[in-house]
């Protein structure tokens, strides 16, 4: 979408869609409404984390950090209701949109409470992800997700087990599943990845030569 990275356009958007949902929310239309609320409101809590860094002065940073961490937990709020309201509907009464929204919210969720430093809950909304969806590509992105909350909670033997999981997930698919524009999954969350498997190797060789 055109000026999807302008944090104006995420304001008017949460605006717009926060009175779409008072409105219509009750309605067949109020999951994708919530969804599109949520989505809208982790994804602006990504200028505010700049916006902190570069605050100038205590205050500013804090007010800042304040408002990315309601608007975190405000998306995570409307996910769990889309998945509620979307789960309690008949498989075959769902659109392929709702579908697609629906597995995305389980893991749109998680990644809040990820970027909320939650990684403990993170790990838990993780592993249910990756549970709900084990037969779908998407849910490697939760156990590379589990491998980086081990890590940021510096539990390095649980990140090591988890990222043999991911490693072995990720050698029995193929190529192609990584060009579905569905796939939840962003570059920074395989750059973490890859920048902690190195260091997990090195973990592992430590490991063996102990023994």
């Amino acid at each position: 979408l055109q000026g999807q990275d302008d944090p104006v356009y995420f304001v008017s958007a949460i605006e717009r869609l926060a009175t779409a949902v008072t409105k219509y929310g009750n309605t067949n239309d109020g999951p994708v409404l919530r969804y599109m609320l949520a989505d809208s409101l982790r994804r602006s809590s990504r200028a505010l984390a700049d916006q902190a860094q570069n605050a100038r002065s205590e205050r500013q940073r804090l007010a800042f950090q304040a408002e990315r961490t309601q608007r975190l937990r405000n998306a995570e709020m409307y996910y769990d209701q889309v998945i509620t309201e979307l789960e309690g509907r008949f498989e075959a009464a769902r659109s392929d949109l709702e579908n697609l929204y629906l597995r995305n919210a389980y893991f749109y969720k998680a990644d809040c409470s990820y970027d909320r430093g939650d990684y403990t809950v993170a790990i838990d909304r993780y592993r249910e992800a990756a549970q709900r969806w084990s037969d779908h590509p998407s849910s490697l992105v939760a156990q590379v997700q589990i491998v980086n909350a081990y890590c940021e909670l510096q539990e390095f033997q649980q990140a090591y087990v988890a990222n043999q999981n991911a490693l072995w997930q990720l050698s029995q698919m193929d190529d192609e599943v990584f060009d579905s524009p569905d796939m939840p999954m962003t570059r920074q969350h395989w750059e973490d990845w890859l920048r902690w498997s190195s260091e997990l190797k090195l973990l592992d060789k430590k490991s063996a030569s102990a023994e």
